[in-house]
């Protein structure tokens, strides 16, 4: 897992829990944070800007139908005038910070690449130029 400590939209402690239930299912799980990244660290253009609502108190549910659903209210999401009503609702006016972080963008590019390395390590990588 990849995130920002500065994303107030991760929930660090959910993380956590996430990683649990994986390693107990038997995958092997790394948690990395790249200090003071806010979202969308890693895409994006532009420097740090708030984004006026944070989602992160939604609670949405996705049936197999496909209706996703607000967890607190039940409202479902069935076209743009119910998402808007579920999401203000649920989010808050508080906000959160968004923007591109090149020297985090560099880090996880670096940790990524590493990881894919081994997983392709064991010569079975189809090769790429083809």
């Amino acid at each position: 897992m990849l995130y920002g400590t500065g994303d107030a939209i991760v929930d660090p402690d959910r993380c956590a829990q996430v990683e649990d239930d994986l390693e107990r299912g038997g995958s092997r799980v790394e948690r990395i944070a790249y200090e003071g990244a806010f979202h969308q660290w890693d895409g994006g253009r532009g420097g740090p800007r708030k984004i006026g609502s944070n989602l992160a108190p939604c609670l949405l549910r996705v049936l197999e139908s496909g209706v996703v659903l607000e967890g607190r209210t039940d409202l479902s999401m069935i076209n743009p005038f119910s998402r808007k009503i579920m999401l203000g609702l649920c989010s808050d006016d508080e906000g959160y910070m968004m923007g591109a972080d090149e020297g985090a963008r560099a880090r996880s590019n670096a940790d990524f690449s590493g990881y894919l390395a081994s997983k392709f390590a064991d010569g079975k990588r189809a090769d790429a130029s083809r």
